[in-house]
């Protein structure tokens, strides 16, 4: 099984925004974006946008800076939920 380790919780950018670093057990690579570059970090990110929830994977660096703004399989709406996306991307969150 394919784990994602928390590496930490980075400032929020706005006060709202839930922000968490990720470290893959394997390399992830964002949606729809040909010849992405896959990255084996991830920032995590859960906030309302419109009145809205919404979870959103995106590749990022070793120190957690996001790589990527188009978003990586697993990201979803509907609720505030880091562990809920990595699983629907195919990663257990480990202990």
């Amino acid at each position: 099984m394919k784990t994602a380790t928390l590496m930490g919780k980075k400032p929020s950018m706005d006060g709202v925004v839930q922000r968490r670093h990720y470290r893959l057990s394997e390399p992830i690579a964002a949606r729809d974006w040909p010849g992405g570059e896959a990255s084996d970090h991830v920032i995590v990110s859960a906030s309302v946008v419109s009145g809205v929830p919404e979870t959103y994977i995106f590749t990022a660096d070793a120190s957690g800076n996001i790589k990527s703004w188009v978003e990586c399989d697993g990201s979803f709406r509907g609720a505030l939920d880091h562990d809920e996306a990595l699983r629907r991307a195919g990663y257990e969150v480990a202990p």
